[in-house]
């Protein structure tokens, strides 16, 4: 049996990927995708 993995991501993680002069963004983008691709639900807040 497969579990899904649930991540809450950060509304600032969003950010950070969004910002290209954010010094943070190949961070944030890098993580993002590695969660993406691990088939990991990713959840933000509304």
């Amino acid at each position: 049996m497969t579990s899904i993995v649930r991540v809450f991501v950060d509304t600032n993680v969003l950010i950070y990927a969004s910002v290209l002069s954010s010094p943070y963004v190949d961070i944030a983008r890098n993580k993002l995708v590695a969660l993406r691709d691990s088939g990991s639900e990713l959840w933000i807040s509304r």
